[in-house]
């Protein structure tokens, strides 16, 4: 695996629901390196319920091109900008809950 993509990549993850706050309150940092092969599995990716999570990459994210499938009533609309994605759940999210999330990375400049 290496932690750099090509431009036109398209990544999916898969969000479930978990407690995204580590003791006493404190954010916790995951890092992902992904492959350049579409056919490995995407990761899973842990959103807790009415805690923001932001998604930062190695390069810019294409705002246009970036969707969540069947977010409608669970999330607030997916804030897009430079190089992150930021998830706002509207609710407490079940453990069973999937949602997928297609981020598409801009052609480099």
């Amino acid at each position: 695996m290496r932690d750099s993509l090509p431009c036109r990549s398209v990544l999916l993850a898969v969000l479930v629901s978990s407690v995204a706050m580590g003791q006493n309150g404190e954010s916790r940092v995951r890092n992902l390196y992904l492959s350049d092969d579409p056919r490995d599995e995407a990761p899973r990716v842990n959103v807790g319920g009415c805690v923001a999570t932001v998604l930062r990459f190695e390069q810019a994210v294409d705002p246009v091109r970036t969707k969540m499938l069947g977010w409608e009533g669970w999330f607030e609309p997916l804030l897009v900008g430079g190089k992150s994605v930021v998830l706002v759940p509207l609710q407490k999210i079940a453990p069973e809950d999937r949602f997928l999330l297609r981020v598409a990375l801009a052609p480099n400049a």
